[in-house]
């Protein structure tokens, strides 16, 4: 799904554009390292927390060496409201991506969709929006071991759409093109193997971002 999310944003822009990252959790820090690799002058705004496990999470030791990634805090003592509206106005691709089920406002989406901007492209991690819940095992899945199985609950379903809504009528405004990618929860777990000839990785699992 983050390979998607990178791939989306990279349809309009080149590498050496601006991109900026937003939300919160390993799956806006794994968007922002994929764009940062892939050549995009990167920043990834998140809250406080983030931005200190991060650097440590995207690249080894927390050095980030030449990568052209920068974690900018979106509240708390070291945030600047300049320092985020300056990177609004110059990111050519904005990626917009939450690990836990919040989904974006308003608001929010107004203060980085803006017609004023030199933003071209939008990509938006959603979730699966069949709106008749996820059946028996994934709630009580939920409930009894794991809160951040997917269920589509009603409330959850509603926000979502009201934010994809949003998103395609602020980008129609701005004459920006967007992209929603749906994300769910995986039933039964993966393969273990490449998906060529079914041979298993001889050195086990491949790494978390290795797009096999």
């Amino acid at each position: 799904m983050i390979a998607v999310l990178i791939a989306h944003s990279a349809t309009v822009i080149s590498p050496g554009s601006k991109v900026l990252v937003v939300g919160s959790g390993p799956v806006c820090l794994c968007a922002a390292k994929l764009a940062a690799v892939r050549g995009f002058s990167t920043t990834c705004l998140v809250p406080p927390g983030d931005c200190e496990l991060g650097p440590g999470l995207v690249s080894e030791g927390g050095d980030l060496g030449s990568l052209p990634l920068t974690f900018m805090p979106v509240a708390g003592p070291e945030a600047s409201e300049e320092a985020i509206e300056a990177a609004a106005a110059s990111a050519e691709g904005l990626i917009l991506a939450i690990d836990n089920e919040g989904a974006f406002g308003k608001p929010v989406l107004e203060t980085f969709l803006q017609p004023s901007s030199a933003l071209q492209r939008v990509a938006v991690m959603s979730r699966y929006l069949n709106g008749e819940g996820m059946g028996f095992f994934a709630s009580a899945a939920k409930t009894a071991a794991n809160k951040d199985v997917w269920a589509a609950n009603a409330q959850a379903v509603a926000s979502y759409k009201a934010m994809e809504a949003e998103v395609a009528r602020m980008s129609g405004a701005a004459g920006v093109e967007w992209t929603v990618i749906r994300a769910g929860t995986l039933k039964g777990g993966g393969s273990g193997c490449s998906g060529e000839e079914g041979q298993a990785f001889a050195a086990g699992p491949p790494p978390p971002l290795d797009p096999r």
